[in-house]
């Protein structure tokens, strides 16, 4: 992405920002403090536009003079600008970064006090809290009640308080404290460090109540030994049945592993309830604690207990079809038909009706037999109003098996036209210019790239080579009606809007985050960036991820991108559309990083690249409700498992926001799966989401070491997609940065402030 080197100025000589932003835009931070500082000499302060002052301190900032950069923003205070709460965070920022939390606080607190824009409120929150439970003044939250902060800050700042207490040898009134934290909230990060300091002070001499919830909290922040302890020390205590407690403690120890431990837990609660909901899915889940185990006699009497329990609620159908999978892959077929007729008995249950049929269909299609499961793809196809990618896959492969060429082909292109990246596509394409297809797809291929029709354009470009003549022809033809069209031509077209065109200057700019766009500071403007760079026109919306790259802001970009990227492909084939609108959807941000820690560790950097894509969306700072952290979203127990393996001491919660550690966990990880997993790509990445125990289950169903049948028989919906996901991207990343294929803009680095104030 290159930006047009042109320089004009606004109407109003006095008005720089224009110059401002195209200096911005080349890293000429040097001038462009210059034009700044001119101008205010200039004008004093009467200088347009407003917030020309803050910009000084932040383009002192970006230069690295931290001193000057303080004075600027202290300056900026004094000019009453809609931008002086930015200004007051910023100083605060110089301070803590230059060793004075102390003081950073002070400021911190005041701006709190003074009903600060929304964004700033999370950031300024955080550093507050570090800094008092550092040692700054806990004097300053003694007003923290008349702040207006929403739920997640406040929570953060009763934390910090608990600290003074603790530090002013207070331990009861800070113990109270942590334990409203949890009663108020036991999945957030707020309840994950509120519950490591009460286990840390109080450990064993906690109410069978506060123990209880204290092995709840550490359940949901996935730290399962710990929440084992508790739970199981809170139950033994308190004289009564708990059966949330008593399912989350059955819970803990299944995703350890323990699953006869987990079996007999499920079993408990089974046991104890009345309620038929409550009992289907404690089967349902010492079932799956059986099934993994390897007890499937258990498991399948499990599942049918399951499904007993409550016939047409929840667990059901999943209950049916987990049975079919067992006793079909153990030899028990009639038994398995038997499940399958139940399973179609109701209309409702017609997704998972459709996965059963497809699961016996390919289960004889990839060990070459054809009698049934013709008439199982019949009734999968029928299931559903629209026949879902695998159904379409397998009847290709059935067509293929019993010698129709033809049919198969126009299956195959079915699959291929209607997403070329998913993973069923792109062995569709295998097979059609395969041995077997290879004549069929070559005549069928130029009979239609003769004809007119959009669809068949798009279907020979895809099954020729890209050098044929026809293939050539197709395409060309193709373009040519498709910019006829004014939306498809817009995104034929689309490029970056050049500065001296961007709507941004003709507008009424009133809100603070209008005037940060004015001036350069992308990621802190971001709220205001869709209002003056709106997506329907695709060279805005093009430029809106640029400048959000530009500044940090990796997850509001892509997010942008991503629905760009769709409205796109509803008007033109994905392989027609210029790069710099694909590789917008599919970005390589830690470029140097994923090629250097996939090269060290022997693993594929696109595949690295594809899953840090979908698992955080390239913010290092994500936490999932799982809480997984970081680029590559690792739980806790897994980081510190994997930073032994790779020679570290110690890995902490915080440590895996940093990209460096986060994309070496990454890349070794993977590198583990591949060696658990050899060729076998498609189960590497179903165990990266569901792990390794399930992701091997999933290969016992197969009676092939096909990826699409493993594709076909991954059992969790979550799961499935993720996999469809990331083995997409992979594609995508394959095809847009592979040497071959040209070179990708690297985003600007991120400076400091935009990262505090959350752009990323």
């Amino acid at each position: 992405m290159i930006w047009a080197a042109t320089v004009l100025l606004l109407a109003a000589p006095a008005d720089p920002r224009l110059l401002l932003t195209q200096y911005q835009l080349e890293g000429r931070l040097t001038e462009a403090l210059t034009v700044v500082e001119e101008t205010i000499e200039e004008h004093g302060n009467e200088a347009l536009p407003p917030g020309l002052d803050y910009l000084r301190g932040h383009l002192l900032e970006q230069l690295g003079r931290d001193r000057a950069a303080y004075e600027a923003f202290a300056l900026s205070l004094t000019t009453a600008t809609p931008l002086a709460p930015y200004g007051r965070f910023r100083i605060a920022l110089n301070q803590e970064r230059r060793g004075h939390p102390e003081v950073s606080a002070g400021l911190l607190a005041t701006l709190l006090a003074d009903s600060p824009p929304k964004r700033l409120i999370k950031p300024a929150v955080a550093m507050l809290a570090q800094a008092v439970e550092a040692g700054a003044d806990c004097r300053l939250l003694s007003n923290s009640a008349r702040w207006r902060l929403e739920q997640p800050p406040r929570r953060r700042i009763e934390l910090a308080k608990a600290s003074c207490e603790e530090a002013e040898n207070r331990s009861g009134e800070a113990s109270n404290r942590l334990l409203s934290l949890l009663e108020g909230g036991i999945d957030d990060e707020a309840a994950r460090l509120a519950a490591e300091r009460l286990s840390e002070a109080l450990g064993e001499n906690l109410s069978a109540e506060s123990s209880i919830l204290l092995g709840r909290a550490f359940h949901a922040n996935r730290r399962f030994d710990l929440s084992t302890l508790y739970l199981k020390r809170g139950l033994v205590r308190l004289g009564r049945e708990d059966l949330e407690a008593r399912y989350a403690q059955a819970r803990g120890y299944f995703w350890r592993e323990q699953y006869l431990l987990a079996a007999t837990e499920f079993g408990k609660v089974a046991a104890a309830t009345d309620g038929s909901e409550t009992k289907a899915r404690a089967l349902y889940q010492q079932a799956r604690s059986f099934e993994l185990n390897g007890s499937w006699d258990a498991a399948t009497s499990s599942y049918r207990l399951a499904y007993l329990a409550e016939t047409d609620g929840r667990w059901a159908d999943a209950a049916l079809l987990s049975a079919l999978r067992i006793e079909w892959r153990t030899g028990s077929e009639d038994t398995a038909l038997k499940l399958y007729e139940v399973l179609a008995s109701q209309r409702s249950w017609s997704t998972l009706f459709e996965k059963a049929s497809v699961f016996l269909a390919s289960s004889e299609i990839v060990r070459s037999r054809s009698d049934r499961a013709g008439a199982w793809l019949q009734r999968a196809r029928r299931a559903r109003r629209e026949p879902s990618t695998d159904a379409s896959y397998w009847s290709a492969r059935l067509a293929e098996l019993q010698g129709r060429p033809e049919q198969a082909f126009e299956l195959y292109l079915e699959v291929l036209t209607d997403n070329p990246y998913h993973p069923l596509a792109l062995a569709a394409h295998r097979r059609l210019v395969g041995p077997e297809l290879a004549a069929t797809t070559l005549a069928q291929a130029r009979r239609i790239a003769s004809g007119s029709n959009t669809a068949g354009l798009y279907s020979a470009i895809l099954l020729l080579p890209a050098d044929d003549a026809d293939a050539r022809s197709a395409r060309e033809r193709l373009i040519s009606r498709l910019a006829s069209k004014p939306a498809a031509r817009s995104f034929l077209q689309a490029t970056l809007t050049d500065p001296a065109d961007w709507p941004l200057w003709k507008a009424s700019l009133a809100r603070p985050e209008e005037l940060l766009l004015a001036l350069g500071l992308w990621g802190e403007g971001e709220p205001a960036m869709l209002k003056h760079f709106s997506i329907a026109e695709p060279d805005l919306g093009l430029t809106a991820v640029d400048l959000l790259e530009r500044a940090g802001s990796l997850r509001p970009a892509l997010r942008i991108a991503e629905i760009l990227f769709q409205r796109a492909v509803s008007e033109v084939p994905i392989d027609l559309l210029p790069n710099v609108l694909r590789r917008s959807a599919y970005p390589l941000h830690f470029r140097e990083l994923i090629t250097d820690r996939s090269r060290q560790a022997g693993v594929d950097p696109f595949l690295l690249a594809a899953i840090v894509r979908e698992e955080s969306r390239f913010d290092s700072e994500a936490i999932s409700a799982a809480a997984a952290r970081g680029l590559a979203q690792f739980v806790l127990p897994t980081a510190e498992r994997l930073g032994v393996k790779i020679g570290l001491e110690t890995v902490t919660a915080e440590d895996l926001h940093r990209p460096e550690l986060a994309l070496t966990l990454g890349a070794a990880y993977l590198a583990e799966l591949e060696d658990r997993y050899v060729d076998q790509p498609y189960a590497v990445v179903a165990a990266y989401n569901a792990g390794e125990n399930q992701a091997t289950l999933w290969q016992s169903y197969c009676f092939s070491q096909e990826p699409e049948e493993y594709f076909s028989k991954v059992g969790f919906p979550e799961t499935r997609e993720y996999l469809r996901k990331v083995l997409e991207s992979r594609e995508h990343y394959a095809r847009l940065y592979s040497p071959d294929s040209g070179s990708a803009r690297t985003p600007i680095e991120t400076s400091p402030a935009a990262s505090a104030i959350g752009s990323k």
